[in-house]
């Protein structure tokens, strides 16, 4: 049975299931758009930038030092970062039960210096100061409402690959960050949402395979297969799945490409 044939017999039943699936899709999205959470984000910027070589400065004719005049012998990095709040619902210091703090994991790691480059209003009064060690910051703010916050500079002495956390406790909220898994519960409704549109799409391409096969591949390859009757039906299902496996393969190779693109794609454009 072609293509044409088959949704010509079947229409009402793939209308009824594109409609399902279409009203499913929209509901979900509209209970997530009114939802008023809080939903603090901590982004890194995936690159570190080189500002002294302690190869480099050890046999030149020049001293690197901190604030205090002591010398400067370690490599010395910045590192940019965004913190902000994606909920409807505001944060509150009252809403901070455990103090917002950033840390360079790295043991042999000092901070240098640091500042706020952009804030997204003055009425936030968003702040860093000082935590109690060498590696320690505290965020400070008035209020968060959506899309407030701040992109920040750390400029550091330590290793290119070390890591950068935000650690503390909002009321009714998980911090947000690109280094920290998701919960499996969390993932439940992105799942059964994938699942739906995935049984869609395969009933839909095996029929496009099947009927694309037919037309163009059919007599080809019954006459390379023509000894092996069972490798003749699945015809259609090994070409499909060679398909499958290329746009696979392509999703994965883009993916990695765009991954810094995809980190810094939900930061608002006023922290930009």
């Amino acid at each position: 049975m072609g293509l044409v044939t088959h949704v010509k017999a079947q229409w009402l039943g793939w209308l009824g299931l594109l409609v399902g699936v279409t009203g499913l899709g929209l509901a979900w999205y509209f209970y997530q758009a009114s939802r008023e959470v809080r939903d603090p984000v901590f982004i890194v910027y995936p690159s570190r930038f080189e500002i002294v070589s302690a190869g480099r400065i050890a046999t030149a004719p020049i001293k690197v030092l901190r604030s205090d005049g002591t010398p400067i012998s370690a490599d010395v990095y910045a590192v940019y970062f965004f913190f902000w709040n994606a909920g409807r619902r505001s944060i509150r210091p009252e809403n901070v039960l455990d103090t917002l703090q950033i840390t360079l994991l790295d043991s042999a790691s000092e901070i240098l210096d640091f500042k706020p480059l952009i804030t997204s209003r003055p009425i936030t009064r968003i702040t860093l100061t000082r935590g109690t060690g060498r590696r320690t910051l505290v965020v400070h703010f008035a209020i968060l409402e959506q899309g407030d916050g701040l992109q920040g500079q750390i400029i550091y002495q330590g290793q290119s690959t070390a890591a950068l956390r935000l650690s503390g406790t909002i009321e009714g909220a998980h911090v947000r960050t690109t280094t920290i898994t998701q919960p499996m519960w969390a993932l439940i409704p992105e799942v059964v949402g994938a699942l739906v549109l995935l049984f869609v799409a395969m009933g839909l391409w095996v029929l496009l395979v099947q009927f694309i096969f037919e037309k163009m591949l059919g007599r080809l390859w019954a006459r390379l297969v023509a000894p092996y009757p069972r490798l003749r039906a699945a015809g259609p299902a090994i070409v499909g799945g060679i398909i499958v496996l290329a746009l696979l393969a392509t999703a994965v190779v883009i993916a990695h490409h765009q991954e810094a693109a995809n980190v810094l794609g939900e930061v608002p454009w006023s922290l930009r």
